[in-house]
């Protein structure tokens, strides 16, 4: 059992119950199995936000929680490979096996997040409408310093991608861009 604002929670599956139902305003839906995964649905009520987070857990674990949102086509697909592993918040570990553990340091890491919301931003790249392809820059912590992840859309070689790592694309300026900041996407439950 943790205590965290006021609460008694006794797994992480009863964390984020308690938290969305607090705010009032998201609905829960389970969505049920993928493979051994438990998956949940958190859902505005006000239906023209279209964010949903969903959380996935792997026995006692925590093992993703996702922000979608169909704005953010880059930022959807590149959550599709990110999972928490065992260490990711405890200092000087790496990594260790998939799932965070329901301990102290992880609960306060998530709940920080959580009501924070998201910082970074989505840099979306069209072609005579097509999105051909997202820059996403995620600021972790305090630190503002990010670093772009590019997403592609379109059938793209290796080497391209490669090149496009190491020097602005010579297209790129022909391309019309949008750029999206992901604290509109979800700004945290405040």
């Amino acid at each position: 059992m943790i205590n965290l604002n006021g609460h008694d929670y006794e797994n992480w599956k009863d964390y984020f119950k308690t938290t969305f139902e607090e705010t009032k305003k998201y609905d829960r839906i389970e969505v049920g199995l993928h493979g051994q995964t438990i998956i949940e649905k958190y859902v505005l009520l006000d239906k023209s936000d279209k964010t949903e987070i969903e959380v996935g857990y792997l026995d006692d674990t925590l093992i993703y929680w996702k922000f979608e949102n169909p704005l953010t086509q880059g930022y959807n697909r590149q959550q599709e490979v990110e999972y928490f592993y065992r260490y990711d918040f405890t200092p000087g570990q790496s990594y260790g096996d998939p799932g965070l553990e329901f301990i102290d340091i992880n609960v306060q890491a998530i709940d920080k997040q959580l009501r924070e919301g998201l910082k970074g931003k989505e840099v979306q790249y069209f072609k005579d409408g097509q999105l051909i392809k997202s820059k996403v820059f995620i600021v972790y912590n305090s630190d503002q310093e990010s670093y772009p992840n590019t997403i592609y859309f379109t059938k793209t070689s290796a080497w391209r991608k490669f090149r496009d790592i190491f020097s602005k694309p010579k297209d790129e300026a022909e391309l019309q861009t949008k750029e999206i900041d992901l604290s509109n996407i979800f700004g945290g439950l405040k």
